[in-house]
This record gives structure tokens, C-alpha cells and sequence, in this order.
């Protein structure tokens, strides 16, 4: 296996791809890997970054970002 296969891995790992099997091989290749290890201990940093930011969007932000993309089409069309 090759880094780019446990780089794969990894990242199946983080996206919640990677089958239970493969957890104790990846797990096992980690504890081996010192570049693998800093690739994953990278991607847990971000993850957990991203987790913390994350901010529920206001009650009807989505609709009212739609009608003022519509109200700016229209604007551009005279």
C-alpha cells in the first residue's frame, strides 16, 4: 500500500466513507507512518476547526437571498 492508497483512506476516514474493517488497517498503518500520521493529525485540526465555526443560518435567509438574486436579474434585463 502506498501513501496515496492511506492518504485515500484517510480521507475516507474523515468524510465517514471508510468501511469498520479498514479502521484497524488504517489505524495500524498510522502507528507506522510518521508522514500519514501528520497528514491525519492535519485533517482532524481542520475538522475540528470547522466544527467550531459552523452557525446555524437565520429563519428565512435562504428564501430572501433567492428573491434578491431574482430582484438583481431582473434590474439587469432593463
Amino acid at each position: 500500500m502506498g501513501q496515496n492508497d492511506l492518504k485515500i483512506m484517510i480521507n475516507e476516514y474523515f468524510d465517514g466513507e471508510l468501511d469498520k474493517e479498514k479502521e484497524t488497517l488504517l489505524f495500524t498503518r498510522l502507528s507506522l507512518d510518521d508522514e500519514a500520521r501528520d497528514y491525519f493529525k492535519d485533517l482532524n485540526m481542520i475538522k475540528t476547526a470547522t466544527e467550531q465555526t459552523l452557525e446555524e443560518f437565520p429563519f428565512g435567509l435562504e428564501e430572501r437571498i433567492m428573491y434578491s438574486v431574482g430582484s438583481m436579474n431582473d434590474k439587469k434585463k432593463f
